[in-house]
């Protein structure tokens, strides 16, 4: 059971799993209307029929998109005729708004007459690592779901794992590899290929054929062409393409596990145990590659000025003050209304708590403001 077949992937402060799903229980997914161009939410997942599934070392969540995709040549078809037409008709040129409203109105009927379609993608969070995985290629629809996430939980860290020229990286390293440094990619395996770019274009080499493709690669390498996408294995576990973006493409376990080498009880016990091992086995591969290139994460500007442990938050009392105001004891709502840091929300709270402000969280995430003696 492939789950994790490619990965954009983020550094993330999210609430914990019963707290998130009270947050994308406001967001849900509903359909396109036929005047919409697109609706996005959050749906339980098909498996385990939860809006957040708890997994190895996290929890997972499904987002679903669908958008009605214009066909860009009819469109612009439609608007030189209309457009020419309705000039015809006034006997002048159209000025701007008239042009706009042509164009609005050819845009609308084009809308009502597509038929949406359908995406979706579930998304992991590793806890201990604050790493959120997305199993696309797609940027746009990576930045969809996030922009969805931060709407429905309020204020939500997120960043994404840039490493300052990777691609150079990728070429020294290879370089380096290839004049016999076994510590080029420390902890890695070079893989099967590798996909070289300059001037003249692009080139793919099949490094299966190791004596062919070293010399084309050690003349492209010459050539002052860059590496722009290339296959490693970690730990003999799991191999991928690492891309000058810092995506991983075509992943797959080197140890394919056989869906029926386990006694599972339903699929959804199923397909909890594979989101479990995947996830971590890519959470290992991007901690191991922040590692092998130097990423070292920038903290928010938020979290730089916070106190430390001996001393008293300042806004602290603010914190404690909004609570009993509005009732809510909770992270996210801390968080959303001092603008502040997840984890900073989070130490005030367990504050409150020790202080017996609140109670401690119930089974299903909630807190009461315990009243004053």
């Amino acid at each position: 059971m492939k789950l994790i077949k490619n990965a954009i992937v983020y550094r993330a402060s999210l609430p914990v799993a019963k707290e998130l799903e009270q947050h994308l229980a406001e967001k849900p997914f509903h359909p396109v209307l036929e005047s919409m161009q697109s609706s996005s939410g959050f749906i339980p997942n098909p498996h385990t029929g939860l809006l957040v599934s708890e997994v190895a070392g996290g929890y997972s969540f499904r987002f679903r998109r669908d958008a009605k995709p214009l066909p860009v040549g009819a469109l612009k078809l439609a608007l030189t005729e209309q457009l020419t037409a309705r000039a015809e008709e006034l006997g002048r040129p159209l000025e701007k708004d008239e042009a706009e409203e042509v164009k609005d109105l050819i845009i609308s009927n084009l809308i009502k007459s597509t038929l949406p379609e359908r995406t979706e993608v579930d998304l992991f969070y590793h806890q201990d690592s604050r790493t959120l995985i997305v199993p696309s290629t797609s940027k746009d629809l990576a930045g969809y779901a996030l922009y969805h996430l931060v709407e429905a939980c309020g204020a939500v860290e997120t960043s994404t794992i840039h490493v300052s020229d990777i691609k150079g990286g990728l070429t020294t390293r290879l370089r380096n590899h290839f004049d016999g440094q076994p510590e080029a990619f420390n902890g890695f395996k070079v893989g099967d290929s590798v996909v070289m770019k300059g001037k003249a274009g692009k080139a793919s080499f099949d490094l299966d054929n190791l004596d062919h493709a070293k010399n084309g690669v050690i003349e492209a390498l010459a050539g002052d062409m860059q590496a722009e996408r290339l296959e490693l294995v970690h730990a003999d576990a799991i191999s991928f393409k690492l891309t000058k973006d810092f995506h991983l493409r075509g992943i797959q376990l080197v140890a394919q596990e056989d869906d029926d080498s386990h006694d599972f009880d339903d699929m959804s016990e199923a397909w909890t145990h594979h989101a479990g091992v995947q996830v971590l086995l890519v959470v290992a591969v991007v901690e191991a590659l922040c590692e092998l290139f130097g990423y070292q994460e920038k903290l928010p500007a938020d979290d730089s000025k916070e106190p430390t442990d001996d001393e008293i938050d300042p806004l602290y009392q603010d914190a404690v003050a909004f609570v009993k105001s509005s009732g809510t004891a909770s992270v996210s709502a801390v968080q959303r209304k001092l603008k502040i840091g997840y984890n900073r929300a989070a130490r005030m709270i367990e504050r409150m708590e020790i202080e017996q402000i609140i109670t401690p969280m119930r089974a299903d995430g909630s807190r009461e403001i315990i009243p004053a003696p």
